[in-house]
């Protein structure tokens, strides 16, 4: 489309929002005409320098409206006051002119109070509905709700610079909500002509949603962070009294202290929370394939908790992953023969070189990081939207699944050091149940071994795949 052709933009407001998406358009060869209630063109030269002056300029809110070919984006603030005011003089304006086109108001802006019912696009269209009492001048102004995800500074950065790098970078989604399909059509097709990805989101009643995204921080974080970080406290209370009240040899509390290391407990517990709760991400699996089993059909929806169980696997993994590298800091200071006797042998120079169980602790622990590295790169979605869904699916499964049975051979590795201690309580269930290092071997063990049987045993794994692959019950797609 050649730039005679490309529809005039209209934006209201001369904000950084309004430059932002102005730049947007000016890029792109369209002409855009601003509203103001106080018109500076000099202002706008100097924030759109690197563009021709002949492509845009700046009129009162009613004049601009009046230029206006179809699309006016709103650009101001979502005050009561501002957008009665900006009704009352468009609605005025209406009243007297004689030439009536439709129009398509592009409501940008977020949700702000908390007590509020209705979006700020919908209380927009109300102001019209009270003050326009002809229908068929109503019947000409769309109100539509799009582009309040997308931030100023990430809309106007790539053209502060415009090289091909950076606009081949542009990852915008735009959801578009509105009453009018005609409308929310139109501003598709102009957003494609910018090379911006915008999608027919549902009604205008639907807009609160988008508005409310926009107001919520880490929403999909809160449980996940909740079920992490209390079982980490917990861990650091249980592992502290565990060791007090089944020692290895009798001790008072005081001396309990007095050999105490907060450090190297620290360390214990990162490392216990990091391989259970990695275990709990791929818990989930197992779990949702005994109910697909049950049903016998992939079309039943799961239990809620399922559910959002299932959906918080990312959040939960990279939870692990942070907690899993914490671990791997305080391991690199309690790796020494201060900390770690056992791990080292004593030589008659008092210099201890470290044990082969040490040195393969090491070898397991740095390899279970590095996997989980690969693994938690591939959650971001920028790395794993690059992936194919069978190179996505490789790293979170395989991979994950190599990562966990890594981290559970270092801990193994940890307790094989006292195997062939003999006292009284080895393989007692006292000394089963007490002893950390163990402990933390048991769920990860259970879930591999359920994972294994889900996978590789036939009768089990060939009816999961006829269920994954669609049929309604294994038993029709058998016959």
């Amino acid at each position: 489309m050649s730039p005679a052709n490309r529809e005039k933009i209209t934006v209201i407001g001369t904000g950084n929002y309004a430059i932002s998406i102005s730049k947007l358009f000016l890029h792109h060869g369209h002409e855009v005409i601003f509203g103001s209630r106080n018109p500076n063109l000099n202002y706008l030269k100097q924030n759109l320098s690197e563009f021709n002056e002949r492509n845009f300029n700046v009129f009162s809110i009613e004049d601009a409206w009046m230029q206006s070919e179809s699309i006016i984006f709103l650009a101001i603030l979502a005050d009561e006051a501002i957008y009665e005011n900006f009704a009352e003089k468009i609605c005025q304006l209406l009243s007297r002119s004689n030439k009536q086109t439709s129009k398509i108001i592009v409501e940008i802006s977020n949700w702000t109070d908390k007590n509020q019912q209705i979006s700020n696009a919908e209380r927009l269209q109300n102001l019209f509905k009270d003050k326009l009492d002809e229908k068929s001048i109503l019947s000409k102004i769309n109100v539509i709700k799009a582009f309040n995800l997308i931030n100023a500074y990430s809309l106007s950065n790539p053209f502060e610079s415009p090289t091909k790098a950076n606009l081949a970078n542009l990852e915008f989604r735009v959801p578009v909500a509105g009453d009018s399909e005609q409308a929310k059509q139109k501003l598709i097709d102009l957003c494609a002509q910018v090379g911006i990805l915008a999608y027919n989101y549902g009604d205008l009643q639907d807009s609160l949603q988008l508005e409310k995204t926009n107001s919520t921080t880490f929403s999909e974080w809160k449980i996940p962070s909740l079920i992490s970080f209390g079982f980490l406290a917990f861990n650091f209370i249980w592992v502290f009294l565990i060791y007090f009240y089944f020692p290895k040899k009798p001790q008072s509390f005081s001396e309990y202290l007095a050999d105490f290391s907060l450090l190297s407990h620290t360390n214990k517990v990162l490392g216990f929370t990091t391989l259970n709760l990695l275990a709990f991400v791929y818990f989930a699996y197992v779990i949702a394939s005994i109910f697909q089993l049950k049903y016998g059909t992939k079309y039943q929806k799961f239990p809620s908790w399922l559910d959002n169980w299932l959906k918080s696997r990312k959040q939960l993994g990279l939870l692990a992953f942070l907690i899993g590298t914490f671990h791997a800091i305080a391991s690199l200071f309690v790796t020494n023969p201060q900390y770690l006797k056992d791990w080292h042998y004593k030589l008659s120079n008092g210099v201890g070189r470290m044990t082969l169980n040490g040195e393969l602790n090491i070898l397991t622990g740095i390899t279970a990081y590095l996997l989980m590295i690969i693994v938690a790169l591939t959650s971001i979605n920028s790395i794993g939207n690059s992936l194919n869904w069978s190179e996505w699916r490789f790293v979170q499964s395989k991979m994950g699944i190599s990562c966990l049975t890594m981290g559970l051979v270092h801990d193994a590795l940890m307790y094989f050091r006292i195997y062939n201690e003999k006292d009284e309580n080895n393989y007692s269930l006292v000394y089963l149940v007490t002893r950390v290092k163990l402990i933390a071997i048991y769920f990860p063990l259970m879930v591999l071994i359920s994972r294994f049987i889900l996978a590789y045993c036939t009768p089990i794994s060939r009816r999961l795949e006829l269920i994954r692959n669609g049929s309604v019950t294994c038993n029709q797609k058998e016959n």
